[in-house]
């Protein structure tokens, strides 16, 4: 159990900073997931005694739509290929839904398997943080010495021994992420955590490194340029500020604008470069246009094709369309290059209507089920509470992000979704027998 745990606190770090790397052949989070699905079996056959999180039947359920999208996702593939008699698409599909779907259900059950107490997912809260607030200082490098900061990650990457799996994407800030979209997700994802844990903590010494962490990231994510990323870190500060009932406003609005006016300050003094390249993109250009002929194609072929064209088919089938638009030639070079840039579309266009209706389905469990952490973990103590309602503000965050960009548990596959899961699922183990005793005593 605790070798389990010890190797679930790496995982992060794989993730977020070496994601396509390769180490004899495979990601090295490849083979630390093989490694914790081993164990978490091995113990779970020792002990005979299921985690705490699977008797919450809100977790229960999602868990039961992840396991029949992946099924479904399954089935509509091969359909697919079936169809099109299309081999190549076919592994596509196969590596997708064996390293995104599969692999960020794996590494939900084995890390939340392992996170059996308040300690222990503290520290894992807390490796979380550094992890992206050392990501943040690499990032914010990138833009004021640009000869220094893209150098790090190389760096890393060889005295580790591990080889690049693709293009490091210097055109905008990245962190130690492969490129700025992935980045700005962690970003988005885990602002709001830290904004949550620093309202409640009262220790000096760490509530000073979640303000060191919270400036970080909230630098690096003004660099990225994202925009969605921006509005939905925003959105969730509000989320967090109202949900936060345990903290004064007073404590609450000073813990927002003196880190917040710091960001800003330091980026007008230093930095200017900054904010001249973010006027630039609110003045519109040509990512602006490209979005909108990509929902344009992207619905063509959602009319048309109600079960989806499968994993890796979206360029080749939205092609079709593009002479229907008002901008043609950017449309051909947009439609050939990526995909809808929305979550639910892509998952539509992967898997069909009924892929989108599970996963509907799903964040509606999601948020009903934060509901129910968010009343229960008041009565657990600080670290519940304030974690209830960070992971509410950074699902309100991510759900904005992603309805701008390419990401999402079941559109790309990106991982940072499953980290907010793991933590949800582990906060359940151990407020449900509580929320339990207390409605039965209340009763």
């Amino acid at each position: 159990m605790t070798m389990g745990y010890l190797l679930s606190l790496l995982s992060p770090v794989f993730d977020m900073w070496f994601a396509n790397a390769h180490i004899l052949g495979a990601p090295p989070r490849s083979w630390l997931l093989i490694f914790l699905v081993i164990i978490a079996l091995l113990t779970l056959t020792i002990r005979k005694r299921y985690p705490d999180f699977v008797f919450d039947p809100l977790v229960r359920a999602m868990l039961g739509l992840i396991l029949a999208f992946i099924a479904w996702s399954i089935l509509i593939n091969f359909a697919h290929y079936l169809v099109n008699q299309e081999s190549e698409i076919l592994s596509v599909a196969i590596r997708k839904i064996l390293a995104r779907y599969i692999g960020g259900a794996l590494l939900l059950l084995s890390i939340a398997f392992f996170l059996a107490d308040e300690s222990r997912i503290r520290i894992f809260v807390y490796v979380l943080f550094v992890t992206l607030a050392f990501s943040s200082v690499v990032g914010i490098l990138q833009l004021l010495d640009p000869s220094l900061g893209w150098s790090i990650k190389p760096a890393m990457l060889k005295a580790l021994h591990l080889e690049a799996g693709g293009r490091i994407l210097s055109y905008r800030v990245g962190g130690l992420a492969d490129f700025s979209v992935p980045f700005s997700y962690q970003l988005a994802a885990i602002i709001p955590l830290i904004f949550a844990l620093l309202l409640e903590e009262r220790n000096p010494l760490l509530r000073g490194g979640l303000i060191i962490a919270y400036v970080l990231g909230l630098t690096a994510l003004l660099m990225t340029l994202m925009r969605s990323a921006i509005l939905g870190v925003f959105l969730a500060h509000i989320v967090v500020l109202y949900a936060s009932r345990g903290a004064s406003w007073t404590k609450r609005l000073v813990f927002l604008v003196l880190p917040a006016g710091l960001v800003v300050y330091l980026l007008l003094k230093f930095n200017p470069f900054v904010l001249e390249r973010f006027q630039r993109r609110l003045e519109g250009e040509r990512t602006d246009v490209g979005r909108i002929v990509l929902i344009q194609s992207a619905i063509d072929v959602l009319f048309a094709h109600p079960l989806g064209v499968g994993i890796g088919r979206f360029q080749e089938v939205a092609s079709g369309t593009v002479s229907e638009t008002s901008r043609p030639e950017l449309a051909s070079l947009v439609v050939t290059q990526t995909t809808a840039h929305n979550q639910f579309i892509n998952t539509w266009i992967y898997n069909g209507i009924v892929g989108f209706l599970l996963l509907i389905s799903l964040y509606v469990l999601l948020f009903r089920h934060l509901g129910f952490l968010l009343r229960a973990g008041r009565r657990r103590g600080r670290l519940a509470g304030a974690l209830a309602v960070g992971l509410l503000g950074a699902n309100v965050s991510y759900l904005t992000h992603s309805m701008f960009h390419n990401a999402g548990p079941f559109g790309t596959g990106e991982y940072v979704f499953w980290y907010l899961l793991v933590l949800q699922f582990s906060l359940a183990g151990i407020l449900y027998n509580l929320y339990n005793r207390y409605e039965n005593e209340r009763a």
